[in-house]
């Protein structure tokens, strides 16, 4: 440096000497230019490195717009991250709320329907929670009240079938009763007539009998 045909150079080769660690600057045909001096300790030497100062901004420069455009790009992957996770959290929810949902709409549709005495509802009960322990139970009570109502419709059938037998042997009976009451008036009506013939038999019997013994006193 001491050779140097350039003062600044010159000057620098002291500046060196003094300083075994930092920054120095240099300028060299108006330009500017960076030292960056450390020592190296086990060996007594020093390590310089040297760059022009436009070089180092226009580096920079350029350091920062990768930076602002890879924050901008790392902006947007966030946004969008953001918005699918929002996405499928609300989807998710949705199914979530449809999962346990469903079945208790499920439920009452099926309770509504078993109220009005439609027994042909049933809940799937493939799931292994509290939910599906409940359509089990349901589809239980379901069949039980199926039985119930078969065994009422054929107590119900059993008794109409005897109610109709019973009918028809009292019609029958009524029958009977109805020709014995017609035989017995055509009886009282035949020895109503045998007595009132009868009767006029014995009137004009008497009548003739005294008829004779009158005759007899008269005579006598």
């Amino acid at each position: 440096l001491k050779d140097s045909t350039i003062a600044s150079v010159q000057k620098m080769g002291s500046q060196l000497k003094n300083t075994n660690n930092g920054i120095l600057e240099l300028m060299i045909d108006k330009q500017k230019y960076v030292l960056a001096v450390g020592s190296l300790g086990s060996v007594e030497w020093s390590l310089i490195l040297v760059a022009r100062q436009a070089d180092i901004m226009k580096s920079v420069n350029k350091t920062g717009l990768a930076m602002e455009k890879s924050h901008g790009t790392i902006w947007k992957d966030f946004v969008g991250y953001s918005l699918l996770i929002v996405i499928i959290s609300v989807f998710s929810a949705a199914c979530i709320v449809w999962i346990f949902i469903s079945p208790i709409k499920q439920f009452i549709e099926a309770t509504q329907k078993v109220s009005k005495g439609d027994f042909s509802s049933s809940l799937p009960a493939g799931r292994g929670d509290e939910i599906g322990v409940l359509a089990k139970s349901f589809n239980a009570m379901i069949e039980k009240l199926k039985i119930s109502e078969e065994i009422e419709k054929e107590h119900a059938q059993e008794l109409e079938n005897r109610i109709k037998l019973r009918t028809i042997e009292l019609e029958k009976s009524n029958d009977a009763l109805n020709n014995i009451k017609k035989e017995l008036e055509k009886t009282v009506k035949k020895r109503t007539t045998q007595l009132k013939k009868l009767n006029e038999h014995l009137v004009y019997t008497e009548e003739g009998e005294r008829k004779i013994i009158a005759s007899d006193l008269h005579d006598s």
